[in-house]
């Protein structure tokens, strides 16, 4: 596993997968569960002038734009030949994971010119979305705005959250229409009572899934708030907010009066 800054200088873990004796293979403990997706494989020789570097796209590279990787697929890996998906590009070897899906891992792949290049290097990705890693962020004068949070493992969370506030974040793949079904927030807070709500395409849009939050104890206790997606006819490529209620809770005072909604370390919608 690794941890990396992409294009943009945003945090991302990754897991690196290879039939290199010196790294993991496919069907480590947690490849389907804690790593999922697919990102795509990179292979070549950095040391001749000019370099041979080749990408290919994995299975579900359709999620790296939602977690900030920027390096196989898509703009932002210019120093890369594309070649074909991995599907065909490479020969592969898959195998079941402990989490019950099937997770592939190139053996050997070709190049544009017919060369065979063996052990690459594929690359899965978490579909959690670091919380820190929002594209924009918003509120009421309420509270003093949402912040990042550096946790443990260089994480980047989000905290000081008061009534109103919101996040954006972009390119989140929902796949086939109606194929999301849950919305998750890991969070810590001792304040229960509070709405954590995933909107589509604006901090006004429709409200398609909604997190009640309930007290986990202490802010250093951390629980996966879920709620269900309703996202039949949503497709493809979306800007999603999440947006926090703490009206209630403002309106009575209680539970810290919609100020101090918790930390959030990670958001899925998966």
């Amino acid at each position: 596993m690794g941890h990396k800054a992409n294009r943009d200088g945003k945090h991302v873990s990754i897991e690196l997968v290879s039939a290199a004796p010196s790294l993991s293979t496919v069907g480590a403990t947690g490849d389907d569960v804690s790593y999922p997706n697919q990102e795509g494989s990179v292979f070549g020789n950095v040391f001749p002038s000019p370099p041979q570097m080749f990408t290919c796209a994995g299975a579900q590279g359709d999620r790296a734009m939602q977690v900030k990787r920027f390096c196989i697929d898509g703009t932002g890996c210019d120093l890369f030949t594309k070649t074909a998906p991995c599907a065909s590009a490479c020969a592969q070897t898959c195998t079941t994971g402990p989490g019950g899906k099937q997770v592939c891992s190139a053996t050997s792949c070709k190049s544009p010119n017919g060369t065979t290049w063996n052990s690459p290097l594929t690359i899965f990705l978490r579909n959690r979305i670091e919380a820190g890693n929002f594209d924009a962020t918003g509120g009421s004068t309420f509270g003093n705005g949402v912040t990042m949070y550096p946790l443990v493992g260089g994480t980047l969370g989000i905290a000081n959250i008061d009534d109103q506030d919101w996040v954006q974040l972009n390119d989140v793949q929902f796949g086939a229409a109606g194929s999301v079904k849950a919305f998750v927030a890991y969070i810590s807070t001792t304040n229960a009572g509070n709405h954590i709500q995933l909107r589509l395409d604006s901090a006004t849009g429709p409200i398609i899934a909604n997190i009640a939050t309930t007290s986990t104890g202490s802010l250093a206790t951390e629980a996966a708030e879920a709620a269900a997606v309703s996202s039949a006819g949503v497709s493809g490529l979306h800007k999603v907010f999440v947006t926090f209620d703490g009206s209630a809770n403002r309106a009575s005072g209680a539970n810290g009066g919609g100020k101090g909604i918790g930390i959030i370390s990670y958001l899925e919608v998966k």
